[in-house]
């Protein structure tokens, strides 16, 4: 997230798809650090003006986010929130 901070969102997504390479070698393909790193691409994409590839990241969070929680909870209020945003 610091690249993204320093204004170098390419630079940024590049580093999450690294993440999620390695998330998917030690973890299946329902773990929070996933949906972490696709909520994550999506704030990068959006602010790059992507927002119809952000919103589809924003699912792919909320879809593992939805798996793997049973009760309400913040990460899934911040995904909703993402996907909001993208759709607007």
């Amino acid at each position: 997230e610091i690249y993204a901070f320093l204004g170098k969102r390419n630079e940024a997504i590049n580093y999450q798809m690294k993440a999620i390479e390695i998330q998917l070698l030690l973890f299946n393909e329902k773990n929070i650090f996933l949906a972490k790193s696709y909520n994550n691409i999506g704030e990068f994409l959006q602010t790059l003006g992507n927002a119809k590839e952000a919103f589809d990241y924003h699912i792919k969070a909320r879809n593992i986010q939805e798996d793997l929680h049973t009760e309400v909870n913040l990460e899934l209020a911040v995904t909703y929130n993402n996907i909001g945003a993208a759709l607007q």
